[in-house]
């Protein structure tokens, strides 16, 4: 009788390693879905500060958001660099 291999040990060590890549790529999948959530909470909550005129929050939040590559997040922290809310003014200009 023949294995699909010719020795039944390599075999099992190439399913494990398959078994064992195929659980890193979901347990990837997973924490990229945990830090989209996460990110999309952390941006309604910066909308949600922006709303209540709580310029300060808005901008910390927006500006971690940011800093990570979000686009939306990016237009609001130019937005609110220029019209000055939540961030410092430089009065000498």
């Amino acid at each position: 009788m023949s294995t699909p291999l010719k020795h039944p040990r390599t075999f099992f060590i190439l399913l494990v390693a398959v078994a064992g890549s195929l659980m890193c790529g979901l347990a990837t999948a997973s924490q990229a879905q945990n830090n989209i959530a996460n990110e999309l909470a952390t941006f309604e909550q910066a909308v949600a500060a922006y709303r209540e005129q709580d310029y300060d929050e808005a901008f910390a939040l927006f500006r971690g958001l940011a800093a990570a590559g979000d686009a939306d997040s990016q237009t609001y922290v130019a937005l609110m660099y220029a019209e000055g809310k939540g961030v410092d003014t430089d009065v000498g200009l």
